[in-house]
């Protein structure tokens, strides 16, 4: 087994500037987070990478599983050999089709206060027509798409539509406009 770190001398607190004091996390926050306490999540990386790896990959649904967690050959690692997925189906169908359908999965607010909110069900709708949309042109898995649009809800819809869809996307920022 590959040695992914060593002692574990790190110090976690949030250092906000040079010479300045340190804030740590309430003990309520550190207990209700994702990761728990990170301290003892980092000592069962170190002690077994793979096995925690597979954990968290554990939580994703997967296409296809994977034949073998970590290759190593340095300097080149593969993560999940063989193991295949949809990142979008991650984020916005496994919440559709469990309890989070209805749940806000995005909220925007632009200029004049207009804002938009969209639910894991309407973003997925949105998601989907637009990578039907994306096919209609002829768009494929493997193709580059260029989106060059201002910080919307499109922006991230194109995206994950691309991402849906198996093209490669690549975001040209298109968002500065006049003051008033």
């Amino acid at each position: 087994m590959q040695n992914f770190g060593g002692e574990m001398n790190e110090d976690f607190d949030v250092k906000l500037v040079e010479n300045a004091k340190y804030y740590t996390p309430d003990v309520q926050y550190r207990r209700d987070s994702w990761i728990g306490d990170y301290k003892t999540a980092y000592e069962k990386f170190l002690s077994d990478p793979e096995a925690f790896w597979a954990g968290v990959a554990g939580e994703l649904e997967w296409k296809r599983p994977w034949e073998k967690i970590l290759e190593w050959n340095y300097p080149y690692a593969k993560w999940f050999v063989g193991a295949q997925l949809n990142i979008t189906e991650n984020c916005l169908d496994r919440h559709v089709n469990g309890d989070r359908r209805n749940k806000v999965a995005l909220i925007w607010r632009g200029e004049n206060e207009k804002e938009r909110v969209y639910s894991y069900q309407r973003l997925l709708g949105e998601v989907s027509r637009f990578a039907n949309g994306l096919k209609t042109l002829g768009v494929a898995k493997g193709d580059r798409v260029c989106i060059y649009m201002p910080m919307v809800p499109e922006q991230l819809i194109a995206m994950l539509a691309c991402a849906r869809i198996g093209a490669v996307h690549s975001v040209v920022f298109a968002g500065f406009g006049t003051t008033p």
